[in-house]
């Protein structure tokens, strides 16, 4: 009897342990349920975002098959799920070094996946075409692998075109920059060079203002010394002049043929040296003299001078020129330089026309800004336009003074007044055609 009971407690004890197991299967396989709906539910709102993502992936399980590969991997490879169902698939048909695709694949899964790094890798497309492609892995809990990719070959083209561009632009950089140090360099010796120039022309400029002072102190005393001995020359010429014509008219009847050419050459001679004199002084006296300028009726003025030209003149009357005087703008000016001006330029004028059997003279003007030019015109012997710059020198002539007389300082003296009022003269002329002198004045202060 004891013995039944124990083995129907123990039966008693196998069921209900049973019974037990049976409860656990049945939450396992319910909580299994549960687990397998929610997987479900995250596919579904998981792998339509992988699905439309822009980029590539790929899941690859434990063993190295493509479980899944979304169409930017298809669009950006060309390959599908078809195409590379295992990793040795893969590495064969996109390495373009195929012949070592199994030494590739073991450096992949030993370097790049055990360390989770990326890599950009050159791929051979199904199509044919080779890009550059960055990849992403990232190995998961339980296995398996994903991986993201992305076509940079054209920024690899962009930092490899940059980078050509950025070796090209130090290879420019550096050959400014030797460009720029030759040209510094050049520009140091020019530098030097100028300063020693410079140097040189400070002391050619001292040397120069030494020489201009000495010179200037030599043209004084040249000029003072002249002034004095034309001065003191003067008087004794006047009595020679004198003293020779009262020879001629007191004691005329005791000379022959002989002493009446001998005195005739002496008081001539005498005449002229003592013209020379007083050209001298003139020129002396009109460079030191002090301006008085004033507004100058220029018409009148030139009208009087000839006027007074002709009465002191030698020739007959129906030997001078005729006078051809328009109106004439006043000008500013020193009255009596202005007056001397006029004297020697119509003395030269009618000296010059003699020759001619109707000398003719015209006094005009030339309007300008701010001066205005005179003009002095005969149709005289007239002159070589060679020789113009000898015109205004001292003691220059362009004409024997045998054919005209003269001391050769009658325009210098011109041009030595003219410059003082600040004006400048020339002259134009032709051989046989005549001369034009213009001299410039002032309008007004």
């Amino acid at each position: 009897m004891k013995g039944e009971v124990k083995g129907k407690k123990k039966r008693l004890s196998e069921v209900a342990g049973m019974r037990q197991k049976i409860a656990g299967l049945r939450r396992s396989r319910a909580e299994l349920a549960q687990a397998k709906e929610l997987l479900q539910k995250e596919r579904e709102s998981f792998f339509p975002i992988i699905h439309k993502a822009p980029y590539g992936v790929v899941l690859v399980d434990q063993e190295g098959k493509f479980l899944y590969i979304n169409p930017a991997f298809t669009r950006i490879t060309g390959y599908t799920v078809e195409d590379i169902q295992w990793e040795q698939d893969w590495f064969h048909q996109a390495s373009v070094f195929r012949a070592y695709s199994k030494e590739i694949l073991k450096t992949w899964k030993k370097v790049v996946l055990k360390k989770g790094l990326d890599r950009v890798l050159t791929v051979f497309c199904k199509e044919g075409e080779i890009k550059q492609i960055e990849f992403k892995p990232t190995v998961l809990d339980d296995g398996r692998i994903i991986i993201m990719l992305s076509d940079v070959t054209e920024r690899r083209r962009t930092e490899e075109e940059l980078e050509r561009y950025r070796a090209h632009l130090e290879e420019r950089v550096a050959a400014r920059t030797a460009e720029l140090q030759k040209a510094n360099d050049q520009l140091q010796r020019e530098i030097a060079e100028r300063k020693r120039v410079e140097e040189e022309i400070k002391n050619l400029n001292e040397d120069l203002t030494r020489r201009a002072t000495d010179l200037e102190a030599a043209n004084k005393e040249l000029e003072a010394f002249s002034y004095s001995v034309s001065h003191d020359l003067r008087s004794p010429l006047i009595g020679v002049v004198g003293f020779s014509q009262r020879l001629l008219d007191k004691y005329a009847q005791h000379f022959d043929q002989k002493g009446w050419q001998f005195l005739s050459i002496i008081q001539k001679d005498a005449q002229k040296m003592l013209q020379l004199v007083d050209n001298l002084m003139a020129l002396s006296r009109f460079k030191h003299r002090e301006m008085a300028p004033s507004l100058i009726d220029m018409e009148d003025m030139a009208r009087t001078v000839f006027e007074e030209l002709k009465r002191i003149s030698p020739d007959p009357p129906d030997r001078l020129p005729q006078l051809k005087l328009g109106p004439l703008r006043p000008a500013y000016g020193d009255s009596a330089m202005i007056r001397q001006v006029l004297f020697n330029l119509l003395s030269n004028a009618i000296k010059f026309s003699r020759p001619r059997e109707e000398g003719v003279i015209e006094i005009g003007y030339l309007d300008g800004e701010g001066q205005t030019a005179y003009y002095v015109r005969d149709n005289g012997v007239g002159f070589d336009m060679q020789h113009a710059g000898k015109l205004f020198g001292v003691f220059q002539r362009l004409h024997g003074t045998r054919e005209f007389e003269g001391t050769g300082l009658g325009l210098a003296i011109v041009q030595r007044i003219i410059q003082r009022q600040g004006g400048k003269v020339w002259a134009e002329g032709k051989v046989d055609k005549g001369a034009t002198f213009y001299f410039t004045l002032p309008k007004g202060p």
